[in-house]
Formats: C-alpha cells, sequence, structure tokens
C-alpha cells in the first residue's frame, strides 16, 4: 500500500504524510501504526557558478565532497578564506582574488561547480531548470468575498507560470467564494488609510483637491519582488536609498507601509534592530491601473 502511495503522488513526502495522517494505516488486526520509516529520496543538481564575494563558508561546502575534505579547491577556498580574517568581502574580490590566483599556481579561480538540493517547483516539464533569484513574477491572492480577508496567498515562478499557460490553464486557479488578485514587479498599489478602509467610498483618485492628491500620491507604492508568502513593495517616487538598509529596510524594500513608527531598539545582544509598527501592504492595498497620461484608477483584477 505504501509503496503504491509513493508512486502515486511522484514521491512526494509532504502529500504522502498528510493522507496517512487522514487515513491511517492498519495491520490485519485493524490496528493503526503508530509510526513508517520512508526512505527519502532528495534530489541534487550541480550547476557553475562566478567565484565572488558570496562565498562564504557555508556556500563553500556547497561543492561536491567539501564536507568530507576530498575536494582540493574547496580546501584552497577555506584556507584563503581563513587567511582573510573570514571575510568573503576581502578574500574573492580585487586583491583576494589576485592573492588566490598566486596560491593556485598562477592559475585563476572564476567558476565554481557547487550543488543544490531541488524540488518539484524547480522543475518545467519534469526537467530540472535554472531560476535566477528574484524568479517570481508573479503573486497570487485570494480575498475572501464575504469577510474581505485574504486567506491564501502564494508566489508564482516565471516556469511555473509558462507551464500553465502552455498546459492550457490560466496562472491562478479560480476558487468559489473568493476573488482572485493578481500582481507582478513594477505594479503599482495604493494603501488606503484605516477610514478608507472601513468605508471604500472615501476614496476618489479623480478629486481635484490638491492636498487630497498629494496624501493619495504619498501612499502608492511599488511592487518590486516576492518569495513564497511575502511581498515587498517600497513607495514609488524612491530610485535609491541614500542609506542603505536603513530607509527601507534591510533588503531596501519591505512588507510594510509608510504609515506606522519605524524605531530602533537593541535587541537581546544590545544590538539595534529596526522595528517597523507599519500596515502590512500585501493585506489592505488596491491595485492600481494607469493610463499613458499617467492618470491611475483602480485595477478591475
Amino acid at each position: 500500500i505504501v509503496k503504491r502511495l509513493i508512486l502515486e503522488q511522484d514521491f512526494n513526502l509532504e502529500i504522502i504524510s498528510k493522507h496517512i495522517k487522514k487515513y491511517p494505516l492498519k495491520d490485519n488486526s485493524k490496528k493503526v501504526y503508530d509510526s513508517l520509516q520512508i526512505a527519502e529520496f532528495n534530489e541534487y543538481a550541480a550547476k557553475r557558478v562566478a567565484l565572488n564575494d558570496s562565498f562564504d563558508f557555508k556556500k563553500i561546502n556547497k561543492i561536491p565532497y567539501a564536507k568530507e575534505g576530498k575536494s582540493p579547491i574547496a580546501e584552497l577556498l577555506k584556507k584563503h578564506l581563513s587567511d582573510n580574517n573570514n571575510e568573503p568581502k576581502l578574500a574573492f574580490s580585487g586583491e583576494g582574488l589576485e592573492n588566490l590566483t598566486k596560491r593556485n599556481n598562477g592559475n585563476p579561480i572564476t567558476k565554481i561547480t557547487i550543488y543544490e538540493k531541488k524540488s518539484i517547483e524547480d522543475k518545467f516539464n519534469g526537467k530540472y531548470v535554472e531560476i535566477d533569484a528574484g524568479a517570481n513574477v508573479y503573486f497570487i491572492m485570494y480575498e475572501n468575498t464575504h469577510t474581505g480577508i485574504r486567506e491564501k496567498m502564494y508566489s508564482l515562478a516565471a516556469h511555473k507560470a509558462i507551464e500553465r499557460l502552455v498546459a492550457g490553464k490560466k496562472i491562478a486557479d479560480y476558487k468559489e467564494g473568493y476573488k482572485t488578485i493578481i500582481i507582478s514587479p513594477n505594479d503599482l498599489v495604493y494603501m488606503p488609510t484605516e477610514a478608507e478602509r472601513q468605508n471604500p467610498e472615501l476614496i476618489d483618485f479623480e478629486t481635484k483637491d490638491l492636498k487630497k492628491r498629494q496624501e493619495i500620491f504619498g501612499r502608492i507604492y511599488k511592487m518590486v519582488s516576492c518569495s513564497d508568502k511575502e511581498c515587498h513593495f517600497i513607495p514609488h517616487y524612491i530610485s535609491k536609498s541614500i542609506i542603505e538598509k536603513d530607509e527601507l529596510g534591510s533588503n531596501e524594500k519591505a512588507e510594510k507601509a509608510w504609515d506606522g513608527l519605524i524605531q530602533y531598539l537593541p535587541d537581546s545582544k544590545g544590538k539595534l534592530s529596526r522595528k517597523n509598527t507599519g500596515s502590512m501592504i500585501k493585506d489592505h492595498f488596491i491595485k492600481l491601473k494607469i493610463d499613458r497620461l499617467g492618470n491611475f484608477s483602480k485595477a478591475t483584477t
């Protein structure tokens, strides 16, 4: 039974576990098995990447046989990193790379083979594809039409979106009782005030009042990226922060709006940590539609 289940679910351990919890397995005496031991097959794929200042000890250990100490190139990189105070920026950029070439008998090292664990989400038509960081092109949400609460949300990678379209499917599945909201990087959204959330009729994008238009202008955000259930934004009028990792957050983007209080509070080690009490943009935003003249209105989807 277990073998058939594993084959039917294409070795997806998560789905298999859910099925067994819902339909417990029993022996001949109808006694439920307390536990099962299943061998899990993890797939890995190797790729060539540029040697740069992202190579810390953790990434070096992704080189095949590095953890076992059987990779000469990995041992060389670890020794070089240790000699540079364990700082990748010193070891693998500029003069650091020149010194590494000398240590390697004058042979420059530009590319390194590493391996990474893969999942079914990395496959396109049953085959693995190379996905760049930030390849999620859609953030999909399902808003309950009765409560207005966005209960389910997830990111969709480019290759998965193409796979759906090739199969004749829509980007997102229809879910009865829910409104589907889809946004992509560079889409503009409006973050309503608390009063506007309670009474959407207060929102007037066509107002001629200069003060109100300035208030609306200040509450428009640009979607920049998404990952899993996270969706990141920046105010639409900002090109680049002056003080990196300070104005816009640790990754130069944030999930929260600029309608709260930003504080720098010490953590358990005394290090100042940025705290933002603003509202979560993804929970309340209104997607905007922009015409060629720069006029904006509420988007239909």
